[in-house]
Order: C-alpha cells, then sequence, then structure tokens
C-alpha cells in the first residue's frame, strides 16, 4: 500500500549508521535544509523508478520541526517532484505531534500549501508527543500513525490496547487513516484488523531494504 524513505548513512569508519545516532546533530543547525534536500531527491528519484515500473503507491518522506520554519521548503518540495515527473498524490511527508506542535499556526498555513499541491500529510510517531486536539482537526491531515510502542505492547497490556483502539476511532472520526507501526506478529495484525486499521508496518510484513532487494521484494510478492 505505500512505501516509507528510511535515511541511513554509511560512515567510513563507524559504519552504516541509523538515524537515532545522527539526525539529532543534523536538527541543531542550518545542515538540516540541504540534508532534507539531498534526502527527498534520494527518495523522489527511486520513486520514479518505482512507478516506471507500475508502483504508483505512495512514498513517505520524514520533515523535521525545522523544514516547516523554512519558507523556502514549499518551493523546493515542488521543484523536487516537478523534476522527477511524480504525481503529487505519489508523494505523502510525515511529520510528529512535537514537530506539528513547535508552531502549530506557521505549521497550518505552511501543511495548506502542500496539501493544495496534491501531497498527503500523516502525523507520525502518534500518541509520544502532546499535540493539541484542537490544532490536530484544524491541520490538513490525511493519516495518522500510532505509536510502535503502543503497537508492540499491545497483545501483553490492556492499556497500550485501550489507547490503538481509540486511536482508531479518533483518527476515523476525524476521516483519516489510520497507520500502525512496530506489527511484529500475525496476532497484531489480526487485532490491529479487528479495530478497524486500514493499513500496518512492521517486520512481520517487511523488513528495511535497499533499493534492488526492494525490487525483488515486490516481483516475489507479485508473482505471489
Amino acid at each position: 500500500t505505500g512505501f516509507e524513505a528510511l535515511v541511513r548513512w554509511q560512515n567510513p569508519q563507524r559504519g552504516l549508521l541509523h538515524p537515532s545516532a545522527f539526525i539529532h546533530l543534523v536538527e541543531m543547525n542550518e545542515v538540516i535544509h540541504p540534508f532534507t534536500t539531498a534526502v527527498m531527491d534520494l527518495a523522489l528519484a527511486d520513486k520514479r523508478r518505482l512507478h516506471d515500473l507500475g508502483y504508483t503507491q505512495p512514498v513517505a518522506i520524514n520533515l523535521s520541526a525545522r523544514n516547516l520554519m523554512d519558507p523556502r521548503y514549499v518551493t523546493r518540495l515542488a521543484d523536487a517532484i516537478a523534476r522527477h515527473g511524480i504525481p503529487a498524490q505519489e508523494v505523502e511527508l510525515e511529520l510528529t505531534e512535537t514537530a506539528l506542535m513547535h508552531d502549530p499556526d506557521s505549521s497550518i498555513a505552511l501543511l495548506q500549501e502542500i496539501t493544495a499541491m496534491g501531497v498527503n500529510i500523516a502525523v507520525d510517531d502518534f500518541g509520544t508527543g502532546y499535540s493539541s486536539l484542537t490544532y490536530l482537526r484544524r491541520l490538513p491531515l490525511s493519516a495518522l500513525k500510532i505509536d510502535h510502542s503502543f503497537v508492540m505492547g499491545m497483545n501483553s497490556n490492556t492499556q497500550d490496547a485501550i489507547i490503538v483502539r481509540s486511536t482508531v476511532a479518533l483518527a476515523h472520526s476525524l476521516g483519516l487513516r489510520v497507520i500502525a507501526e512496530g506489527v511484529e506478529t500475525a496476532e497484531t495484525l489480526a487485532q490491529l484488523a479487528g479495530m478497524g486499521c486500514e493499513q500496518a508496518q512492521g517486520f512481520y510484513l517487511g523488513l528495511p531494504l535497499g533499493f534492488d532487494m526492494l525490487l525483488a521484494w515486490l516481483q516475489n510478492h507479485r508473482d505471489a
């Protein structure tokens, strides 16, 4: 149903690094803007290749709170989409609650510009931040992603299950899709389906893969 671009850094001294090892450093200064542009270009170049092979599902790209404070971001996004020749509806941006609440009024204006282009917006890691429902209903969102910490614990923790079920109901009442993160077992997937959750991601469904390995995975599932 979709793809998510996950950034990695092949460091010559330390090997392959995951975002937790370096994103906080990038976000501390203006490096975040060229960094985001580079990640966006890589993701959209891969999406162009996927589109040409008939995979028109959207690719999700994560944004930082600092990107929402960049008045040039919308222009950069529009230029990148046009340069790679991708339909805007095949692009989705993900922002955490914390990023959205950093300056909610400015966020609303910028996100409205983005959605006017046809790009979708999802709230990432929902449930771990401090979002205001007043602002949440004003944001031009398309989906909520339930944080993996609730999803992974809901089979053994009644409170986590209640939070997930309530979040699904809240999202649907706001007209939003729900995506559950951190699905690692068939039991969890079945429980989410019973709650009406439309989409899920996690190791049970597929591991993070490099582009060539992703193509092989897609071909195997298409053949199946």
